[in-house]
């Protein structure tokens, strides 16, 4: 009985009379099917773009923080190398003396 019904269904189907109806079916089918994946498609380009728009904005943003470091580290070796040359110059400098002869001290 069930293959009977199927067979009823597929003569039904290639009946000239049910045939334009059928291709009308099937058109209608295949472009919802292609809609929906046109629409798939489209949401995964989308998301797609958004996560590299989101990977560029981080890179950009660890570029940043790089630089941000390496100019925060440069002004410390600046400063670094400014107390160290002072540092040496106040050893070097020769020491005042009020009571030698000279007024730097030996």
């Amino acid at each position: 009985p069930e293959e009977r019904a199927k067979a009823e269904e597929v003569l039904q189907i290639l009946n000239p009379a049910n045939i334009v109806e059928t291709g009308e079916l099937l058109r209608d089918a295949v472009e919802a099917s292609l809609e929906q994946t046109r629409k798939q498609m489209q949401e995964t380009e989308q998301k797609r773009l958004a996560d590299l728009a989101k990977t560029e904005q981080a890179r950009l943003d660890n570029l940043e923080a790089t630089r941000l470091q390496m100019e925060l580290t440069e002004q410390n070796r600046r400063a670094n190398l400014e107390t160290s040359r002072q540092a040496l110059a106040a050893l070097v400098r020769p020491k005042v003396c009020t009571t030698c002869p000279s007024g730097i001290s030996q």
